[in-house]
């Protein structure tokens, strides 16, 4: 070998050994890059830990209950939650039905009738309404505005995914900027997260802080394969908040959907359909 190929060879050698050099340092020492799907830099910024339980619960307090809780998130109905939301620790949600009326609400006998378009076949006493309208979104509204006036810390909608079954998703998105404007301009640090309807993901991306989302890799318990995963990890890797719950009963199930959930590092939990147990099902063998 002649001293040129000695040469171009020892230069080539320190040439690959600098980039090995430059890759090492940067999957060591890179902070977003992880092996939980870049969820571990974004929740420890936020102050959250990914795959941690969250609560979501309905009706059945017992304010004596509360004390005991320890979740970063928490969702109730806050017209059927009396108990005093400053003794609950991390953020509490006001679960509110958007594209629903319920008629066990005060609201009910004074809503426009006109506004009612039919009633869920698969809830009793909850109708599907012109959400769009003006005088349904002062009800929506007003409903936030007690919320976040009694130290709600954000807001947690409810049969958003109603646009699809009317046909209008422009004004499902357009009421959703309304909304997030509302509770930002009250509280700069209030929440606002969408239950289901992740498809809207790319549209909303700028006016929600986070989504629930129910049935992903369970209804009840029969396995399904991982309903909106695709939008949920885009909301994810932008630094939106998770919070996943199933409905899964028996063990071997319950056990897989935590292992599923925290894999994703999304916010956890399991309850039953009725969101009356005062803490999550979990697995005994986690």
């Amino acid at each position: 070998m002649g001293a040129a190929e000695t040469m171009n060879t020892r230069n080539l050698s320190v040439y690959f050994g600098l980039l090995m050099a430059v890759f090492t340092l940067f999957f060591i020492w890179n902070p977003f890059l992880t092996s939980d799907h870049q969820t571990v830099s974004y929740f420890e910024h936020q102050g959250f830990a990914s795959g941690k339980l969250w609560h979501y619960q309905l009706q059945d307090y017992n304010c004596s209950a509360i004390g005991d809780w320890n979740f970063d998130f928490v969702v109730v109905d806050p017209d059927e939650f009396n108990c005093p939301v400053s003794k609950i620790k991390g953020a509490v949600l006001a679960y509110i039905s958007v594209g629903e009326a319920e008629d066990y609400r005060g609201y009910w006998e004074r809503l426009p009738k006109d506004i009612v378009l039919y009633e869920n076949p698969y809830w009793k006493g909850n109708y599907v309404v012109r959400f769009w309208d003006p005088r349904w979104k002062q009800i929506i509204f007003q409903r936030i505005k007690r919320a976040l006036s009694r130290g709600f810390d954000g807001v947690y909608l409810d049969r958003v995914d109603v646009y699809e079954e009317l046909n209008r998703r422009e004004e499902m998105i357009e009421l959703l900027r309304e909304i997030y404007e509302l509770v930002k301009t009250t509280d700069p640090n209030a929440y606002v997260f969408v239950q289901n309807a992740v498809e809207l993901y790319p549209e909303v991306k700028n006016i929600v802080d986070g989504f629930g989302k129910e049935d992903t890799w369970f209804y009840d318990d029969r396995r399904i394969g991982g309903d909106g995963l695709r939008y949920l990890r885009m909301a994810r890797d932008d630094g939106k908040v998770i919070l996943a719950i199933d409905y899964p009963q028996e063990e071997n199930h319950v056990c897989t959907f935590y292992r599923l959930c925290k894999e994703e590092g999304f916010y956890c939990t399991v309850g039953n359909r009725e969101l009356n147990l005062s803490h999550p099902i979990t697995c005994s063998s986690s």
